[in-house]
């Protein structure tokens, strides 16, 4: 399945005006199991010793489905304007005590093009969740914590349904 080309900075930015609700959160940046750069948001909560990780669909990116911004806005037909934005869910999560990672995959959002574009069931994105879980591991803020996976759709890549 080929995937919409990774979003400009300020594409993605006016996406984001929702952080402007108060979530604190900081840029991450890390490579995949295979070198690939991927972005992350990491949405810390105080005090909380428990962190998910949140994946987002395929033509998705961490903020959701901006519909308002090319390419999504041409995805799937005209007439397209059903936004779905995930940071009322990372703010939920936030708000009942998780630390939250909220990151592109390939070829999505701002992470690194690869691939020839390709999402392949999986394939190639279980190499970003090894590359988000060396990540979590090699921090010292988070590699004790509590995990938990969120999928946007499907079972985790490199799991069967």
């Amino acid at each position: 399945m080929a995937t919409p080309p990774s979003t400009t900075g300020q594409q993605l930015a006016t996406a984001v005006n929702a952080f402007a609700e108060g979530l604190d959160y900081q840029d991450v940046s890390y490579p995949s199991a295979d070198g690939v750069p991927l972005e992350a948001w990491y949405i810390p909560r105080r005090g909380s010793s428990k962190l998910i990780v949140s994946m987002h669909a395929f033509g998705f990116n961490r903020y959701g489905f901006a519909s308002h911004v090319e390419p999504w806005k041409s995805m799937y037909g005209p007439g397209n304007d059903t936004e779905i934005s995930f940071i009322k869910d990372h703010r939920i999560l936030h708000d009942a005590g998780y630390n939250v990672l909220a990151f592109d995959f390939r070829n999505h959002g701002l992470s690194g093009a690869a691939n020839g574009g390709l999402s392949l069931n999986n394939m190639f994105e279980a190499r970003d969740v090894i590359g988000t879980m060396t990540c979590i591991r090699s921090r010292a803020d988070l590699a004790a914590m509590d995990l938990a996976v969120i999928c946007g759709s499907g079972p985790a890549p490199g799991h069967p349904p």
